[in-house]
């Protein structure tokens, strides 16, 4: 599945962070703007079988900028406005609550792990952050909580 928003920055990219660990899920995400982290092209329509959008105008994009990707393709539009932080824990609550459903998955598989903590499991895992460190999960998860809103 592929989530779209305007930049790619924020709530596409929310939904791609969220979803993407689960097991019977490929998710991607992209933006409609041409500064957008990742841009949007036919491919990525062509390849995937739901695209959700966060807004109504982002469909119209889609069906009119790639017509043959765009036939007969599952466009679902989240009605998500463009005021949300990535990670932030409302979004995450939004995105769950509206493509669960959608997809037949309970919300309860899908975990409400902050982007921030995610996003610093991934940079640990890269660096092998030995546990113990200043630096692992442990200590991080603090700090993680007290910038993405989560507790723990």
């Amino acid at each position: 599945m592929l989530f779209v928003c305007l930049g790619n920055k924020m709530r596409s990219r929310t939904g791609e962070d969220i979803f993407k660990g689960h097991p019977r899920l490929d998710v991607a995400s992209a933006g409609t703007i041409d500064w957008s982290t990742v841009v949007l092209c036919d491919a990525h329509v062509l390849w995937a079988d739901t695209v959700f959008v966060m807004e109504k105008t982002m469909e119209q994009f889609i069906r009119t900028r790639f017509p043959a990707a765009a036939k007969g393709k599952r466009i679902v539009c989240l009605d998500i406005p463009d005021r949300y932080q990535r990670g932030n824990p409302q979004l995450i609550q939004i995105l769950k609550s509206k493509v669960c459903p959608i997809l037949g998955i309970p919300k309860s598989e899908i975990p409400d792990i902050g982007v921030t903590e995610r996003l610093f499991d991934d940079y640990a895992k890269t660096l092998k952050v030995r546990e113990g460190s200043i630096w692992d999960r442990g200590y991080y998860s603090v700090v993680a909580g007290n910038v993405s809103g989560d507790v723990g």
